[in-house]
């Protein structure tokens, strides 16, 4: 067994029955190698995307195995991204840390759920999945601004 997966399966029991109280898992060694089983492609953050999801849309019951997995797959598609080449000119784009470079982001939106959307308003096509793609600006390692999911550039002493 995958050790990282495995703990965040115990973790995330742990969550949901915090958040659902009225389920009491009587052999939890069991359980979670049940819910290992069906989520043994996905990443622990995956997993943990994908309860944040279940607690947020679940009402009254405990999600089962491939709930979880459905909740985490929605979270791994909500997560992906393509990267196409950074393009570059002389034109400061950031003016704290003199940044130059831009990357283009190309991010997937999942496809509507039916559990919150009627047949009627999917069939509309207004709810379909999109790949978005947005410039960003490729800011330095220290630069303040910068989110911890961009690339950063970093520049070593020496480099040619």
């Amino acid at each position: 067994m995958n050790a990282r997966l495995e703990v965040a399966i115990k973790k995330a029991l742990l969550k949901l029955m915090t958040a659902f109280p009225n389920r009491d898992i009587a052999n939890i060694d069991e359980t979670v190698l049940v819910y290992y089983e069906a989520c043994t492609d996905l990443d622990p953050l995956d997993i943990e995307g994908g309860v944040v999801r279940a607690i947020r849309s679940e009402g009254r019951y405990f999600p089962s195995p491939a709930v979880l997995r459905a909740y985490a797959l929605e979270e791994r598609t909500a997560r992906s991204v393509h990267i196409r080449p950074v393009q570059q000119n002389e034109e400061t784009k950031c003016p704290l840390c003199g940044a130059t470079r831009l990357w283009l982001r190309k991010v997937t939106t999942p496809a509507p759920d039916p559990k919150y959307f009627t047949q009627r308003a999917i069939n509309s096509g207004a709810f379909v999945s999109r790949e978005l793609e947005r410039a960003e600006i490729e800011h330095r390692l220290e630069c303040p601004i910068r989110r911890p999911d961009q690339p950063a550039l970093i520049l070593t002493k020496g480099a040619a």
